[in-house]
């Protein structure tokens, strides 16, 4: 198991993520316009794909785009969760307690913020407390794709349901579709990067720890 502290190769993650989500975006968004005026001019043309490998170009690349975003917001999600764990069980090898991560009810941000500042006692005050329902929210968009497929009904968690419908009227990044379906856009993605590498600089730098 690698020992390190998170706080190494911070940085580079930063960077990954930011090249990731911009490479796959100027991808599909390429693919998107190719295949839209291939599209057309086929449909002009009274053309429907007889062989079942030129049926891509039928396809609604907002799915595909969709995909991609879930996908990194589960990523993202991972990394944090990654993150912060192994930063609270380094910093429990320094402090004088038997009490450890797993001893903390409950489960996600909620969980890390009890232990880092009533187990380690570390002062809160680098994290403004509005700041962690960033976070209820973010893990609520994390269950909801990976346990609902992005759907807010009955079947989501009635926390998880009540977080995001809440928060998305409130933000022109995200939305619901007509059935439901949570929508994001690039801008949303963008933000999430930022809130969890924000979040991060401001506890390593708050720890001492240099990246």
């Amino acid at each position: 198991m690698n020992n390190a502290h998170p706080s190494k190769r911070f940085l580079a993650n930063q960077i990954i993520f930011q090249d990731y989500i911009d490479r796959i975006d100027d991808f599909l968004t390429y693919e998107k316009k190719i295949t839209d005026e291939y599209t057309k001019k086929e449909l002009e043309e009274e053309y429907y794909p007889s062989r079942e490998e030129d049926l891509y170009f039928f396809y609604d690349f907002d799915d595909y785009y969709q995909l991609f975003l879930y996908s990194f917001t589960i990523s993202l999600y991972q990394f944090f969760d990654d993150s912060i764990i192994r930063y609270l069980k380094y910093e429990h090898k320094k402090h004088l307690t038997n009490l450890s991560l797993s001893d903390i009810q409950g489960r996600g941000p909620k969980k890390y913020r009890v232990y880092l500042e009533k187990v380690l006692e570390q002062n809160p005050d680098f994290w403004p407390k509005s700041g962690w329902n960033d976070f209820y929210i973010f893990n609520s968009l994390r269950n909801c794709i990976v346990h609902n497929n992005g759907y807010i009904d009955e079947q989501l968690q009635h926390i998880h349901k009540k977080r995001l419908e809440q928060h998305i009227p409130k933000n022109d990044d995200i939305d619901i579709s007509e059935n439901n379906r949570i929508l994001l856009k690039k801008d949303y993605s963008n933000y999430l990067l930022d809130l969890v590498f924000n979040f991060l600089e401001a506890l390593f730098r708050h720890a001492g720890y240099d990246y």
